[in-house]
């Protein structure tokens, strides 16, 4: 396909990258994998090359996914079937898709629809509490009657949600004229890390248009963001809850007690004409998921249980990661994936993602936690409770004992990171404790939200943490009572904690669903090299044939980047960085001499990776006991900044380093970062930000963590029964650790290229890096610009490198 509708005149690799990926779906490929530097308009190019296979695929197959194309005509009917079912059935369907369009386009001209983007008065106002609101009746925390036998709160919600879809979807084409629509299969989802990334896809999705598969009428994109309560929940009685697992519990609690106006219940005979208006308004434009918040404002109605009845007339979705790997959101949101393009964007993270949701972990610290909410609890509420609730109290804080005693136990015999655990050797033989029947209790009861809510009010602290304790508790007896062969339970060591820890070691089994269903999976990242982790760790079970790998180029031309591998210093020594040599004095020494050359000769920024923080402190530490002359030179040529720790201290230092170049880029600065850190990942450097990268060392990860250790051996012992081979076993582990450590290098040199104009010098320093095996791990953009020298000669290079450019070389 020649013509792929972007909105602009294409660089040439992405023209190459959006034939690469059209020719993907196109061709019958099950898996493409894709990387695009960022900053070569990757996100836009994915947008152009599905939506245009897309369009022509709906104008080819007019009937596809339709409901009577599934259910009037099979591949077995007689010519005469066919033939009638082209001449008068798809001709209605046709028609009804017309009709649809111009109803869309009536509802985007009315002035109406302009309350989308206001936020209508709320009948719950946010109002500053008084102390009569906060001191509530304790009831509302108190636990109602829990009988096992019974059918709970949590299943009587999901019938009535059951039945309103199923009313919905009942309804006869008067009540919805386009119901019959609502078949359709093929559509895109678009998935990514980040609620910030989503929305970048949706300002880049509002520059396209497309062809229309329907003739002379202009086809909207039916686009529909899809996210979590945390998003689209618009009722502020439920929507302050910072935490998603209590927000979930807050929503279902205020559905069960009628304490949500946005939410109506089945009999509401206005339910689903709101519910088309939503949908409807949400496809008469390209909409943003705060949006949908104000759509559902306008209508009175709840945006988080509104989508359900869009996503069958959607072409295109765009969802976060979890929602889309995670089976039963799938199952819940009637989210059919058959047929449908899968695009998952900043894939480099998917396989991490993928385990850290199956996989989850209890430490000491926070079994004593627990332990004390659930006594504090008891003590306030156990006169108050049916037998059902204190018997099942109790058994929890029994088990938050036993483990306890098991960790402490354990812990005499010095445990190793990474030991596996034995789960016979947690519960004694005479203690009655049944993981599967409480594990169904704490979905069931509603304790978890119950008690960390009265905590939360006892304490006057607010639930800000990710997961609360009895919901990790709940995640853990749920990974006890289903034990998966393709995990394992092993402890964790961090300071002087100890951690019981789950941990999936083969993501390939929880995503072979999603490529199973669909169409074709696309993978696409700026960093996904190497490539072959995916194809040996998430899709070993798809043939190779039916995997297409395309790594594009970087948009600057070939001399805007220089890439230098050093293997000396200034001083002469051997540049090597692994944890045995590190700490070297004449090492960091002559490291401190390199740095302090290769910045005078860089304008602007210079960004410096080290492998860790630890690191980083301790080489400054040394330079300046062992240096001073050094770092007092490198400290009035620079002005200096360090990566903060803090998080929330990030923005201030991004934001002095880029007054302070933008002040005087001759001078320009320094900034300290660390490989896996705040800035390694989601920074853009872009111009005199990062004039220099500096990478100090191959960034691996801790060989002795619990984890890691884990995940090797389960390599290891995979590749040994398939193949026999102990020096297989070996080689596949080693790669796999290398391949970690490579993925993190490609993402953090990669901030500094950000547009075609855009360039920078790269310094690898480390001997490791003029190892072949290494280099072909780099990311195929660097590789080509790729150099070894030694560093008198790279210093030449660097200062005609500048000095081509017109700038003049730093004094």
């Amino acid at each position: 396909m020649e013509n792929f509708h972007h909105p602009f005149k294409p660089y040439d690799i992405q023209t190459q990258l959006m034939t690469a990926i059209y020719d993907t779906i196109a061709g019958g490929y099950k898996v493409g994998l894709f990387e695009s530097p960022t900053g070569t308009g990757k996100t836009l190019s994915i947008i152009c090359s599905v939506m245009s296979w897309l369009r022509e695929y709906k104008t080819k197959n007019p009937d596809q996914g339709s409901q009577q194309n599934e259910t009037e005509v099979s591949d077995d009917e007689p010519s005469w079937v066919t033939e009638a079912y082209e001449s008068t059935v798809l001709p209605k369907i046709k028609e009804k898709q017309r009709e649809y369009e111009i109803v869309l386009e009536k509802v985007k001209s009315q002035k109406r629809g302009k309350v989308v983007h206001k936020v209508k008065e709320r009948e719950f106002k946010r109002v500053k509490k008084n102390t009569d609101q906060e001191e509530l009746d304790d009831s509302q925390f108190l636990l109602k009657d829990y009988n096992a036998n019974e059918k709970n709160d949590l299943d009587s919600i999901q019938d009535e949600v059951n039945a309103l879809l199923k009313k919905i979807s009942q309804k006869d084409s008067n009540s919805d004229p386009f119901q019959n629509l609502e078949r359709s299969q093929t559509r895109i989802l678009f998935s990514s890390r980040t609620h910030s990334q989503l929305n970048q896809f949706t300002s880049q999705l509002r520059l396209t248009s497309f062809p229309s598969s329907l003739g002379a009428v202009e086809e909207h994109i039916k686009y529909l963001p899809i996210g979590s309560r945390k998003q689209l929940c618009i009722n502020p009685k439920v929507n302050h809850y910072q935490s998603l697992p209590l927000l979930n519990e807050a929503c279902l609690e205020a559905q069960k007690d009628s304490n949500c106006k946005y939410y109506d219940q089945p009999n509401n005979p206005q339910t689903m004409q709101r519910m088309q208006e939503f949908r409807d308004y949400t496809y008469s434009e390209i909409h943003d998921i705060e949006d949908l918040n104000g759509i559902g404002e306008s209508l009175d109605i709840c945006p988080y249980y509104s989508i359900r009845k869009s996503i069958p007339l959607s072409e295109i979705i765009s969802l976060p990661y979890q929602m889309l790997l995670e089976r039963n959101t799938r199952q819940i949101l009637n989210i059919d994936l058959r047929n449908s393009i899968v695009i998952v964007d900043e894939a480099h993270n998917l396989m991490d993602t993928i385990m850290a949701l199956n996989s989850t972990s209890l430490s000491y610290k926070e079994l004593i936690d627990m332990r004390k909410s659930l006594k504090y609890y008891l003590q306030k509420f156990s006169t108050r409770m049916n037998s059902g609730n204190r018997i099942n109290c109790l058994k929890l804080v029994k088990l938050t004992e036993l483990l306890l005693t098991y960790i402490k136990r354990k812990k005499e015999t010095r445990i190793k990171p990474g030991e596996k655990l034995d789960l016979m050797d947690i519960f004694p033989t005479n203690v009655d404790i049944n993981i599967f029947q409480l594990e169904t209790y704490l979905t069931t009861s509603k304790l978890a939200f119950k008690v960390e809510t009265y905590m939360e009010k006892c304490s006057g602290r607010h639930a800000n943490h990710a997961s609360p304790l009895l919901f990790k508790l709940k995640k853990f007896l749920s990974s006890l009572s289903h034990p998966s062969d393709n995990g394992c339970f092993f402890f964790e060591v961090a300071g002087d904690d100890i951690s019981l820890k789950f941990l999936l070691l083969d993501p390939s089994e929880i995503f072979q669903d999603i490529v199973d269903e669909s169409r074709c999976v696309i993978l696409a990242g700026g960093t996904m090299e190497p490539m072959e982790d995916y194809v040996n760790f998430l899709f070993k079970h798809t043939p190779r044939n039916k995997i297409k790998m395309f790594s594009c180029d970087h948009i600057i031309p070939k001399n805007n980047l220089k890439v230098f591998a050093l293997s000396n210093g200034m001083e002469g020594n051997l540049l090597n960085f692994s944890f045995s040599n590190r700490e070297s004095p004449a090492i960091i020494k002559d490291l401190g001499t390199s740095i302090l050359k290769i910045v005078q000769c860089v304008p602007g920024g210079t960004v410096i990776f080290f492998p860790s923080y630890k690191y980083l402190e301790k080489v400054v530490e040394h330079w300046k006991l062992t240096s001073p002359l050094m770092w007092s030179t490198l400290n009035r040529l620079k002005d200096i900044f360090t990566e903060p720790t803090d998080s929330g201290k990030v923005e201030d230092v991004l934001s002095d380093y880029s007054r302070k170049i933008s002040e005087n880029p001759k001078r320009g600065a320094i900034l300290f970062s660390v490989v896996g850190g705040k800035m390694s990942e989601g920074i853009n450097f872009q111009d005199d930000l990062a004039r220099g990268i500096i990478m100090v060392g191959l960034p691996f990860p801790n060989a002795f963590s619990g984890e890691l250790i884990a995940r090797r051996k389960f390599i290891e012992d995979s590749v040994l029964k398939e193949t026999n081979s102990r020096k297989a076993s070996l080689q596949a582990s080693k790669d796999f650790y290398e391949n970690i450590c490579m993925r993190s290098v490609n993402q953090s040199v990669g901030r500094a290229i950000r547009h075609i104009n855009d360039y920078a010098v790269i310094f690898l320093l480390d001997n490791r890096y003029n190892n072949t095996n290494i280099q072909q791990k780099l990311s195929g953009w660097i590789r080509k610009r790729f150099a070894s020298f030694t560093m008198s000669k790279a210093i030449s290079e660097t200062e005609d490198f500048f000095r081509n450019r017109k700038l003049h070389q730093v004094k």
